[in-house]
């Protein structure tokens, strides 16, 4: 492969520091979905002014980004790539330029900044499962850029996710130690109140029943009263040969009292 360009303009792009990627991953982990599509991060943990700083301009650079590169750029990417693999060098014009077009074709859709870095990537020799002896295919050098595409969809996702997450209501602090024995004085005078009700309950339905029973046991006593001095009656009557006579008459007596009888 001839006439390699010496340089291949790339979207500049602004990698996170090492703090503010501790720092995004420690507000994506405090970050939950309440719903599909909202989340809700703890007041402690939601971005602060300063980080929404430099959050909301790397969110903008992912988006920028991850959109599709242009094939002309990502041929010339491709070109500098292949050319430093000296078996492809070796290759006649018409072979450079299929082995390149098979490339472009391969990674076709996919943005600039994720060709290049997989590119970047096999020079560096952190592409795992292949061997670096040989040059990649382009089924294998699509395999590892699908990989780094689905990375950065996901560093996408957690940048919304914490832009977009609206601060919990902050939990209320633990009680002190006065506060929890008032509370258990309360309970305890609101306990004895209860059993005071209960029994004062008791009692007063205790009252009742005896005097139900004692006003049931004198209804009784006066209705015996009454048959006794109505059989009695009878008894002198039939005594009387069927003579006409005026019937006794049994007046109940007074509670507690005797049956009087009236001629």
């Amino acid at each position: 492969m001839t006439t390699l360009p010496s340089i291949t303009q790339i979207a500049p792009f602004a990698p996170l520091t090492r703090e503010q990627r501790d720092r995004l991953k420690t507000m994506r982990e405090a970050a939950t979905a309440t719903a599909p599509g909202k989340f809700s991060i703890s007041s402690r943990a939601a971005p602060t002014d300063e980080d929404r700083v430099w959050l909301e301009p790397y969110r903008a650079s992912l988006h920028q980004m991850l959109r599709p590169g242009d094939a002309s750029a990502i041929h010339d990417r491709l070109h500098v790539f292949l050319g430093g693999f000296s078996q492809l060098r070796s290759l006649d014009a018409e072979g450079a330029a299929m082995m390149l077009e098979n490339f472009v074709e391969a990674v076709e859709g996919l943005p600039l900044e994720v060709v290049a870095r997989t590119c970047r990537a096999w020079n560096q020799k952190k592409i795992k499962g292949v061997d670096y002896r040989f040059p990649p295919g382009p089924p294998e050098f699509r395999g590892a850029a699908d990989d780094i595409m689905a990375a950065l969809r996901v560093e996408r996702r957690d940048v919304e996710v914490v832009l977009r997450a609206l601060p919990a209501p902050e939990r209320a602090a633990a009680p002190t130690d006065d506060e929890r024995n008032a509370c258990a004085a309360r309970a305890a005078e609101l306990v004895k109140s209860i059993a005071d009700a209960g029994a004062k309950l008791d009692a007063e339905l205790s009252d009742a029943s005896a005097n139900a029973a004692r006003i049931e046991q004198a209804a009784y006593v006066r209705r015996f009263q009454a048959a006794e001095a109505e059989r009695k009656a009878r008894i002198a009557a039939l005594k009387g040969d069927g003579a006409t006579s005026t019937p006794a008459t049994a007046t109940a007596p007074a509670e507690g009292g005797a049956t009087r009888i009236t001629a």
